[in-house]
């Protein structure tokens, strides 16, 4: 016979339905300490998309027609929006980025 040990969390029984799950304690102190190290920011990956969205945009009008002032500052709004979404920043420049894309 195969005896296999897993380590209980607190309030299961040994021989429970699913001893080899994790205490959900456990669980959420792992989380909290990787949201410390990681910071309070983040990745927005909606906006990640509207700024590829744009980019995307941009390129193709800049192989179909001139590139001109406008074109160069909507580049430079796109930029700040990718930034403003890969960097956590906060919400002050992500609605600055936002408005001005």
């Amino acid at each position: 016979a195969v005896r296999l040990d897993f380590p209980v969390g607190p309030g299961r029984a040994r021989g429970g339905s699913r001893p080899w799950r994790r205490a959900a304690e456990d669980t959420r102190r792992e989380r909290e300490a990787a949201q410390r190290a990681l910071g309070e920011g983040g990745v927005n990956l909606e906006r990640v998309a509207r700024a590829v969205e744009l980019q995307d945009s941009l390129d193709v009008s800049t192989a179909t027609a001139e590139a001109g002032s406008e074109h160069e500052a909507l580049q430079a709004a796109t930029t700040r929006l990718l930034q403003a979404a890969t960097n956590g920043a906060h919400e002050e420049e992500v609605a600055s980025a936002l408005a001005a894309a």
